[in-house]
């Protein structure tokens, strides 16, 4: 089963965060704006306007745009979800979020290995 999530900006931005393992601040220069601006569209307190948005999609082009634009939901892996997860839930830096993958994958190799007899 495929994961689906529709997104609004506040879980776009967090979601782009998520997968491109970018603090607010990094997010924030890869757009050219403030990281203020970042967490006030986070928070669902500011929207961004369509110069902003345009901003937004010049720097992810790669993103479903269509989709996201449409209402759709959109699929975005389990690895995706987790790292929005927990950096939700522990607001950890990029450092952090890096050694969380690195180990999620060590425990992934070592549970599909064999077991030694």
């Amino acid at each position: 089963m495929k994961n689906t999530k529709r997104v609004d900006w506040v879980g776009l931005l967090k979601m782009i965060r998520g997968k491109y393992s970018l603090n607010q601040m990094e997010l924030a220069e890869k757009i050219g704006i403030s990281k203020q601006t970042v967490s006030h569209y986070e928070t669902g307190k500011y929207k961004p306007k369509t110069g902003t948005a345009d901003l937004i999609k010049k720097a992810f082009p790669e993103l479903p745009w269509d989709e996201i634009s449409s209402g759709k939901e959109i699929y975005y892996s389990k690895d995706e979800h987790l790292v929005e997860m927990i950096s939700r839930l522990f607001k950890l830096n990029v450092d952090e979020l890096n050694l969380i993958k690195e180990n999620i994958d060590f425990l992934l190799k070592q549970r599909t290995r064999p077991e030694k007899k």
